[in-house]
């Protein structure tokens, strides 16, 4: 019998090793936080008398039918409220992969959206995004790598690391290729609510019955805190995944779920304030990769993260190790992605503060200075 053996986080490992250790963290690839302060005033009530005992496993009724009322056509049995976005994608794959099964997986990825799957038995299928194609996926190279023994096909809807996007055609088409093979889609949107400016973009449960949407109050929201993510798909998957559940995480956190509820009823607002800092930050990233010859990217086109490339004669573990030490400066080397084709790259994010941006910036241009 197969030992089962779960691979390091390589991501998580960089932030433990560093996080605590430097001055300024441009890593993080969510949008500032909000103080809880701030999300109690948007409530105007007092919640100190808010009992902290269990809640429903699926996730309370008020908070699934919220959810439910940002896609089309879906009720809140559609929807399972769970502990952030990490442990939907681990309950989907737990439930829907079988050993011997191929997922078909983006790369350069989030680690856990490959490692998570192999662990419970798949064949990795690359499906790489290729940068000279502005890191849009290849409709084409998905037709040539699926097959019979597809079970999933798993997307990040907008991209992390590179930030590009999949327009609805392309989404569609995607959708239409696994429901001719009997897959899934996984489609995993943690930034689709931060829609960039000009682009409607669906969710992939709003064009298939076997797409599922993943999406959580970490990434577009600022609540990464608040550890509250969702699954929605059809109600048979649902109920297998809140099965699952209860061997792992049982439910979420009373008050987590007190702060989603009043982040989905104040969402317009809270959109507005998150895309104010991605524009001010964009245009300093823009401005400063611009600068430096030794510097290039395909500009992100949805999340707060981007994924220049470099022409430095060090790989990615060093620069990043190096700039974490010697300038205490936090970004993650493009190797932790997961592709060959990223050694010479680093994710960095601007959904943070404008003034550390600014600052973490300027350490990385005295670090190139000292070394060219």
């Amino acid at each position: 019998m197969r030992e089962r053996k779960l691979e390091p986080f390589g991501i998580e490992r960089w932030f433990a090793k560093y996080e605590l250790n430097v001055e300024i963290n441009i890593a993080e690839s969510g949008i500032q936080p909000f103080t809880l302060s701030e999300i109690l005033a948007m409530a105007g009530g007092d919640f100190s008398e808010t009992k902290l005992g269990y809640i429903e496993s699926g996730g309370s009724r008020e908070l699934r039918e919220l959810v439910s009322l940002t896609y089309r056509e879906k009720d809140w049995e559609n929807v399972l409220v769970t502990t952030g976005g990490l442990e939907a994608n681990f309950l989907l794959f737990g439930v829907l992969v079988q050993e011997g099964d191929e997922v078909v997986v983006e790369f350069p990825n989030y680690q856990q959206l490959c490692l998570v799957p192999k662990f419970f038995g798949a064949k990795i299928i690359p499906w790489r995004l290729r940068e000279e194609n502005n890191y849009v996926p290849d409709i084409e190279q998905l037709k040539e790598l699926v097959s019979p023994r597809t079970r999933m096909i798993v997307i990040n809807h907008p991209h992390n690391p590179t930030g590009s996007i999949i327009d609805n055609k392309a989404l569609r088409e995607i959708c239409e290729i696994a429901q001719e093979n009997g897959a899934y889609v996984l489609s995993d949107e943690v930034y689709l609510d931060l829609k960039p400016e000009g682009h409607d973009l669906d969710a992939a449960c709003d064009i298939s019955s076997n797409a599922i949407s993943v999406q959580s109050m970490s990434k577009s929201y600022g609540l990464p805190g608040s550890r509250i993510g969702w699954i929605t798909a059809p109600k048979d998957i649902i109920e297998r995944c809140n099965q699952f559940r209860e061997y792992v995480t049982l439910c979420s956190n009373v008050l987590g779920e007190k702060l989603a509820i009043i982040a989905l009823k104040n969402r317009e607002k809270i959109m507005e304030r998150n895309r104010r800092i991605i524009r001010t930050n964009f245009e300093i990233v823009k401005n400063w990769i611009k600068k430096h010859d030794e510097l290039s990217w395909i500009a992100p086109r949805g999340g707060v993260v981007a994924f220049p490339r470099y022409t430095l004669p060090l790989d990615s573990i060093t620069l990043c190790g190096r700039l974490a030490e010697e300038e205490k400066v936090l970004i993650i080397p493009g190797t932790l992605f997961g592709d060959q084709d990223t050694e010479n790259q680093f994710r960095i994010g601007f959904g943070y503060e404008t003034e550390k941006l600014v600052k973490g910036i300027e350490k990385i241009d005295h670090f190139f200075e000292k070394i060219m």
